[in-house]
């Protein structure tokens, strides 16, 4: 599968679509591009691509985090 998208992530998808609004008010204006604008989460940006293809992603499990 190939998709061009343009992705704005973080940890929640709400603070995401705040970080793509602070991006638009710097640059003045709604941000344009001819590829898919997302904002979202890991997850939610996964949940999508698989909705296009159902059963055709398979998730890794994430990495055990080392602590600090």
């Amino acid at each position: 599968m190939v998709a061009d998208l343009a992705v704005v992530l973080d940890h929640a998808g709400e603070s995401a679509t705040d970080r793509l609004a602070r991006l638009d008010e710097r640059a003045g204006g709604a941000w344009s591009t001819d590829a898919r604008v997302v904002a979202g989460s890991a997850a939610d940006v996964a949940d999508l691509v698989e909705s296009w293809h159902p059963g055709r992603l398979r998730r890794r499990a994430a990495a055990p985090r080392r602590p600090a």
